[in-house]
């Protein structure tokens, strides 16, 4: 690009040398080299057109249409010359003054001031381009009036004997429109140098001079009866119109290459925009004062640019008024944006909040004031399944639901993720609040349409609240979030109002964790070991490890109570790697004791230990640390683990296995594991829930179903582990039909260390 526009350059110049060559060789005073000199004057602009075109073409927007208007300037030149050139050879003479020609001359004239006045105008509102237009034009009309007064109407008064009054007029207009444009590009180049290089400026300007200088001239060549065309006026105007393309070869200026307005510095901008018009229409008054009762001229101008400078206070009064209800369509359009959720467009938690207070504040009426919370039950698996796109459309799905069934009788807003809350306040009895969240949960309950025809169902839990005296709104957002984690806990897809009982059990719960995470700092957890005997010999082939929590200073608490808190706030990770370090240290201390047969230690694993990405790693290194052989732990997982992320979860199993370890499915038919899950899984063990032990010889349909397990896991070589074996007859029924090992209180309960040894050990 760099190259070509070189190589321009030096076309044009060495067209401006052929150019001059040509003028000096051709004889400039008689008549029969003046059609060939015509027909000259019209490569120039043709070239020129060709250039300002390509220019036009790369650039955006004003910039293109300016270089654009300044190539139809050349070519209504080129075209008038044609015209002119047309009549010479028609009447064989040089056509005498007005002609068609003149009249193209005249329009041509005018696209300048038209090109400049659309530059001005890019990216401008419309009062301040007019604005801005109306600071040029004072000044030029300053300018104008100031030359026409003392320079060209004297002149003209000489030459008018010599013409008549319509090529008078004609072609006293060339230099106005001259001197018009260069005065804009002089207002141009100080206030808003950005729009342009500095050098296009400096060439623009030097081509309106050069022009003007012809039309001047031209003037007086009319004056005298000699023709524009073939002479020395018709070179410099060509050279003007040469420099037009050298300007546009500059390239862009910032405003171009940023798409930003970048006005030149303040201080002189503002002089520029604001005193220059001042100072030249106080300039143009001083010199009109002497003259007072002569109407002239000046008198005409200094009129015109009080008119100009009126209109141009108003266009500054409508700017601001613009301004103004800019300004209060954007603070709406902030508040707006801080107070709607932008995926949903329904309001958020600040704006939901805010409306709670008032509803609160302006309790007037017989309606109560409740607030539902909602979470959707498995939108995660939505996310992760088909990608965030796809959430984004349930989310968008859900909202307009959401509004369709609350129907102006409340407030619905999303408050992050998956949750949305609603404000109702249009029911006067707590109980008709259950039908809102029926028809909420009927609405949600359809399916959800995703991309690709898919479809995706899935529930809401519902918590509700509803105002009680002297409530706030966040008291009364922390019931219904309370609400809310209840219905999650009991499994989701329900309604929950809140009760007094859930702050209680809340409060308990944080002060249940807090001395959890002490009971870690000061060692109040100890271990367990129940002992497991294998079926037919009754002999001790391992132990399970169990937790217990023993406070310093208070009574036991069981692990029904304290495991799920830790599962929820995270502990279950190092409680359960400190489980598996202390059981595998604890097995190789017993085996050192001398135990003459291999003793197996299982531990559990829960699924917030197994879903952390270095949980293979941490049982590597604990088995490292304590040098228990792999083939000795036994893990048991559950069957949430193996059906939580079933990619995940092989990969890690199959990677303790690749080590030796043991995998043993725990609480085996109580969920929803298959033939085919644990043919994947390689599972080595199978325990069965002591569910299903309990009723042994007591219900049929139990017994049938521990038969159905052992005949399966003896069909996949699995050894199976009945746990909770209490009796005698249950301990035979499970002989008797090829169970493995037992575990339960027939053969001894979870007992402290000292006691496991003083029992079994010695």
């Amino acid at each position: 690009m760099q190259h070509h526009m070189t190589s321009t350059r030096l076309l044009l110049l060495l067209s401006m040398v052929l150019y001059i060559g040509l003028q000096f060789i051709m004889p400039m005073q008689g008549e029969s080299f003046i059609g060939f000199i015509a027909l000259m004057n019209v490569v120039p602009p043709l070239y020129s057109v060709y250039v300002l075109r390509r220019a036009a073409s790369m650039l955006p927007g004003a910039y293109g249409l300016f270089w654009r208007l300044l190539s139809w300037f050349c070519l209504l030149y080129g075209a008038a010359s044609a015209v002119w050139y047309g009549c010479y050879l028609l009447l064989g003479h040089v056509p005498p003054s007005p002609n068609a020609a003149d009249f193209i001359w005249n329009i041509q004239a005018l696209l300048l001031p038209v090109a400049i006045i659309c530059l001005l105008f890019n990216k401008r509102t419309l009062y301040r381009g007019l604005r801005y237009l109306f600071d040029a034009l004072t000044v030029v009309l300053v300018l104008n009036t100031l030359c026409w007064s003392y320079v060209i109407l004297p002149s003209l008064y000489a030459i008018k004997r010599h013409m008549d009054w319509i090529t008078f007029i004609g072609t006293s207009l060339f230099p106005v429109y001259d001197l018009i444009s260069l005065c804009m590009i002089i207002t141009l180049f100080f206030a808003y140098r950005s729009f342009l290089p500095v050098r296009t400026w400096i060439m623009l300007g030097a081509a309106v001079i050069l022009l003007g200088i012809s039309d001047s001239i031209n003037i007086m060549l009319l004056a005298k009866g000699l023709p524009f065309i073939g002479s020395w006026s018709a070179v410099v105007y060509n050279f003007g119109l040469l420099l037009l393309p050298l300007a546009a070869l500059n390239g862009k200026g910032e405003e171009a290459d940023n798409d930003a307005l970048k006005p030149a510095p303040v201080k002189r901008s503002a002089f520029m925009r604001l005193y220059v018009p001042g100072f030249s229409f106080a300039a143009l008054m001083v010199m009109a004062l002497d003259q007072v009762r002569v109407w002239n001229g000046l008198m005409i101008g200094g009129g015109a640019a009080v008119l100009l400078i009126l209109v141009r206070q108003v266009l500054m009064l409508k700017e601001n008024e613009s301004l103004v209800e800019r300004s209060e369509q954007l603070v709406r359009q902030y508040e707006y944006m801080a107070n709607h959720d932008m995926l949903s467009g329904l309001p958020n938690r600040r704006y939901f909040e805010e409306r709670v207070r008032h509803a609160l504040q302006a309790k007037d009426s017989p309606t109560i004031t409740a607030v539902m919370l909602l979470d959707m039950d498995r939108f995660k698996y939505a996310n992760d399944t088909y990608g965030h796109s796809a959430g984004d459309q349930i989310i968008r799905q859900a909202a307009q639901r959401l509004t369709e069934v609350i129907d102006g009788c409340g407030t619905v807003a999303r408050q992050s993720g998956d949750e949305f809350a609603i404000l109702l306040e249009c029911e006067t009895q707590p109980g008709q609040l259950s039908l809102w969240a029926d028809r909420i949960q009927g609405a949600m309950a359809r399916p959800f349409e995703l991309h690709e025809h898919i479809e995706y169902l899935l529930t809401v839990s519902i918590g509700i609240a509803f105002a009680q005296a002297g409530a706030t709104e966040l008291e009364l957002m922390r019931k219904a979030d309370l609400a809310l984690y209840r219905a999650k806990s009991q499994g989701g897809g329900r309604q929950v109002f809140y009760q007094e009982e859930m702050s209680h059990s809340l409060t308990r719960q944080l002060a249940m964790e807090q001395a959890l995470r002490k009971a870690i700092e000061q060692n109040e957890l100890l271990l367990h070991y129940q002992p497991q005997f294998a079926a037919e010999s009754q002999a001790l082939i391992g132990a399970e490890a169990l937790i217990r929590w023993q406070p310093k200073n208070g009574p036991s608490v069981s692990p029904a109570v304290f495991i799920p808190i830790a599962e929820e706030t995270g502990l279950i990770v190092p409680i359960g790697n400190w489980v598996t370090r202390t059981a595998c240290r604890q097995a190789v201390a017993w085996m050192q004791q001398g135990l003459s047969q291999p003793f197996l230690i299982s531990v559990n694993v829960s699924l917030r230990q197994f879903q952390e990405p270095d949980f293979v790693a941490s049982i590597i290194a604990i088995l490292e640390e304590t040098t228990l052989p792999p083939e000795l732990l036994v893990l048991e997982i559950t069957e949430s683990i193996a059906m939580s992320d079933e990619r995940e979860a092989v990969e890690k199993l199959l990677a303790l296995k690749d080590r030796g370890i043991q995998i043993a499915m725990d609480d085996f038919g109580t969920g929803y594991s298959s033939l085919a899950v644990l043919k994947r899984y390689q599972v080595d063990k199978l325990k069965i829930d002591q569910a299903f032990v309990r009723d042994i010889g007591e219900n049929e349909e139990q017994s049938t179903i521990i038969e159905a397990i052992l005949a399966m896991a003896a069909s996949l070589k699995v050894e199976v582990i009945a746990e909770g074996v209490e009796t005698h007859s249950q301990y035979l029924f499970l002989k008797e039909r090829g169970c493995g090992a037992i575990q339960g209180y027939y053969f001894g309960k979870p007992l402290a260390v000292a006691d496991f040894e003083g029992r079994f050990l010695r």
